[in-house]
């Protein structure tokens, strides 16, 4: 299964934007792109679909943006199978 994994990682892998001056990874997700950005707060702002929100760096779990991502876009893509 981890290997599995591993393949989706790097199959769907994420990018690195510098949006506006903010650091922001992002990744394709059922045809959309997915994007986090690092706030100067200690939070993040996710933005899916033309929706927002905002979360705190606890909420990534030991993650960073990058990881954090890229999981979510394995873990959606695992519905596709």
């Amino acid at each position: 299964m981890s290997l599995l994994l591993a393949v989706m990682f790097f199959t769907f892998g994420c990018s690195s934007d510098d949006d506006g001056g903010k650091n922001c990874e992002s990744c394709t997700l059922q045809g959309s792109k997915l994007e986090i950005c690092e706030n100067d707060n200690n939070t993040y702002t996710i933005s899916f679909e033309g929706e927002s929100e905002i979360i705190n760096k606890s909420e990534l779990e030991g993650l960073d943006p990058e990881e954090f991502v890229d999981l979510i876009c394995v873990l959606g893509s695992l519905e596709d199978l």
